[in-house]
């Protein structure tokens, strides 16, 4: 029954009520009044209480955990969302330290799937010297306490990637029962903060070797007039000495220019081939006293590029150089040109005895060299030869094996009509 009808019944039952109370009483009959309207009462009362419904307990218990069944889902799509989609990699431990699980993002980081995390030996991936910190902050993390540290690891093909590491303690009731490990992969960060180190340096040592040629140059120019005047009078021997280290204190000065503010440079469309194939030709001649073989395959038709010849040729002098020193016993030294999407490769390979890991880090910086009377520019003039011609300059090198020099340029933007 409806509340309408309800309220129909009520009211019919109260005039019924009221009607037979006044009959009654205009009878006299007071004791049958009462009976009369207790009864419609009672009977009113027993209506109530079926139709109008009363919000028990049950109902609203029923409320309360489909109100808790919709948090749970959203606690559910809230969790998804920070675990599946997050773009560091997330692992769950359980408090024994044993790995529960593991996001997609850790898969793609480390190359391992969950399944062979689970059976991986750590101490294979994390690099010895950062085994103890890993196990400290693991015990601090389960004790309760937030931690965060890097350190460097192997993924999957070996190659190391510095990582940050955050360890956030899972607490239920009060208790760790867990840690959740976020990883993030920051070689990337480490990358640029290295090269802003290094840009740094490098316009510091601009700066002091503007400085330096300028006030050398003046006085080296005076010295080799003198020289000249005074050749006469002076052996033989002694003026070719004279002569020769004069020659290379200002060579040492036109490498300090080229590392001071930049300078305005001539570009032209160039066919690199001629260019190589003529430097190979001029420095043959040392390379063949020194019993080192210089082969060449150049690839046909390679693209032009946008650059300034005799800086190019600086450069690659200076690589072959590098490669006859790095074999006194004499060798061969391969030198290829081949076209690519974005332009030429260039690259000189040697059969030298390789360069330490340490050592190839360093290569490029300032002043550093491994040779006894190198003064450590000849590579930073090469860098900054190659990324004034918007290429990029790659040094790869095995112990025992030799080393690879590779040098990506861009090709001209007219190419294909300059080609033709």
């Amino acid at each position: 029954m409806s509340g309408k009808l309800i309220s129909v019944a009520l009211f019919l039952l109260a005039i019924v009520a009221a009607g037979t109370g006044i009959i009654f009483y205009q009878t006299g009959e007071s004791v049958i009044l009462f009976a009369v309207i207790l009864l419609c009462i009672l009977l009113s009362g027993v209506l109530l209480g079926r139709q109008i419904p009363v919000r028990s307990e049950d109902a609203e218990t029923g409320e309360a955990s489909e109100r808790n069944e919709n948090l749970l889902r959203e606690t559910d799509l809230l969790y998804d969302s920070l675990f599946d989609q997050n773009i560091d990699g997330v692992l769950i431990f359980d408090i024994s330290g044993k790995l529960i699980d593991g996001n997609p993002a850790i898969c793609e980081l480390t190359g391992y799937t969950i399944e062979e995390m689970k059976h991986l030996d750590w101490s294979t991936i994390i690099k010895e010297e950062d085994m103890s910190k890993k196990i400290h902050h693991t015990l601090a993390a389960a004790e309760g306490t937030p931690q965060q540290y890097t350190l460097v690891t192997r993924n999957k093909s070996g190659k190391e990637i510095e990582v940050l590491i955050k360890m956030l303690p899972i607490k239920i009731n009060d208790k760790v029962a867990g840690v959740f490990e976020i990883i993030k992969d920051i070689s990337e960060i480490r990358k640029l903060e290295a090269l802003m180190y290094q840009s740094d340096k490098l316009h510091a040592v601009g700066e002091l070797a503007a400085g330096v040629a300028h006030e050398i140059r003046n006085p080296l120019t005076s010295m080799k007039g003198f020289l000249q005047l005074s050749k006469p009078d002076i052996k033989k021997d002694y003026y070719e000495i004279m002569e020769k280290e004069l020659e290379r204190i200002n060579e040492i000065v036109g490498e300090f220019l080229l590392l001071s503010k930049p300078h305005k440079v001539s570009f032209s469309s160039k066919d690199l081939g001629p260019v190589i194939s003529n430097i190979i030709s001029f420095i043959q001649p040392e390379a063949l006293l020194k019993n080192v073989e210089i082969t060449a395959s150049l690839e046909d038709g390679l693209s032009v590029i946008n650059c300034e010849e005799n800086q190019l040729k600086q450069v690659m002098i200076n690589l072959l150089k590098n490669s006859m020193e790095a074999m006194p016993a004499g060798g061969k030294i391969q030198v290829a040109a081949e076209n690519t999407p974005a332009g030429i490769s260039l690259k000189i390979k040697d059969e030298g005895p390789g360069i330490p890991e340490d050592v190839l880090k360093k290569i490029g910086q300032p002043f550093y060299t491994t040779k006894e009377d190198g003064n450590g520019l000849g590579m930073l003039v090469s860098q900054r030869i190659v990324e004034a011609h918007g290429g990029q300059l790659f040094i790869e090198s095995e112990m025992g094996k030799g080393t690879l020099v590779e040098i990506r340029l861009p090709a001209h933007e007219k190419t294909k009509t300059l080609s033709v």
